[in-house]
């Protein structure tokens, strides 16, 4: 196989680990994954991390924007005292729809910032 070029068109929303073979060639490609910046993979869906001040995540709630994997940029809105939302929709495109879905879903999980917490904590002293 050496000196032979093979061109892969991978479609998105393939897995780690779909196979391409050219059976001709007697040649077989696995796909690998990269770690991305800002989302993790789970099955069709996206992981991704916010964080927000403990007043904010406790009381008020939290508003956070989004970055997709298509730039595009999403508000995504989570109401006091809940760690993770999920925004149906906004995964890893299906590359076999299944009962009217087209992508998997974004979950955006929630954390508090300490040093935010720490802040917030002292202009209550005041």
């Amino acid at each position: 196989h050496e000196g032979r070029s093979f061109v892969i068109d991978v479609k998105p929303g393939w897995k780690e680990g779909t196979r391409i073979t050219f059976e001709e060639a007697g040649v077989c490609f696995q796909l690998a994954q990269e770690e991305h910046p800002r989302f993790s993979r789970r099955g069709h869906d996206l992981a991704a991390v916010a964080f927000c001040g403990l007043l904010d995540l406790l009381v008020r709630g939290s508003s956070h924007e989004v970055r997709t994997l298509d730039s595009r940029t999403l508000r995504v809105r989570l109401p006091p005292r809940r760690l993770s939302v999920k925004v149906s929709g906004e995964g890893m495109p299906l590359s076999r729809p299944e009962a009217g879905r087209q992508r998997g879903d974004l979950v955006l999980n929630l954390f508090a910032d300490w040093a935010v917490a720490a802040d917030q904590a002292r202009q209550w002293g005041r």
